[in-house]
């Protein structure tokens, strides 16, 4: 979990080979830990790679569907290509998953900065 946090951090440092190697690290070690493929997911959108990315994050709603990593991933994925919509739909089906985390998460992470403003998204934190 420590690398996975770790390269979370690098990504938002704009090294994101150093931040997949820590991921991939991790899922080595933890394969069917979704997860880590969701946070590789965020990872790899951050890094402009979406096809790749959301391939990750599929994988983790495959590994799991009700565990609320693989949609929150989507949503990171959706917003960083400004697609307020989709991001929003599964923003809101992460918090349905799991509400406390997903709307802590939400309101400092600078993947959902470009739709932070809108009113729907606002509604979602709000709860």
């Amino acid at each position: 979990m420590i690398q996975s946090n770790k390269a979370l951090m690098l990504s938002l440092l704009g090294r994101y080979d150093e931040a997949l190697a820590n991921l991939n690290e991790a899922i080595k070690l933890q394969p069917e830990y979704p997860l880590l493929w969701a946070n590789q997911g965020i990872v790899l959108a951050r890094a402009g790679r979406y096809q790749d990315s959301l391939a990750s994050c599929e994988k983790a709603l495959e590994l799991q569907a009700n565990d609320e990593s693989g949609h929150y991933g989507k949503a990171c994925y959706f917003a960083l290509q400004n697609d307020v919509d989709l991001a929003i739909e599964n923003l809101q089906q992460a918090i349905n998953l799991n509400p406390s985390r997903c709307r802590r998460e939400a309101k400092l992470n600078p993947d959902f900065d470009s739709i932070r403003n809108h009113a729907k998204f606002q509604a979602l934190l709000q709860g």
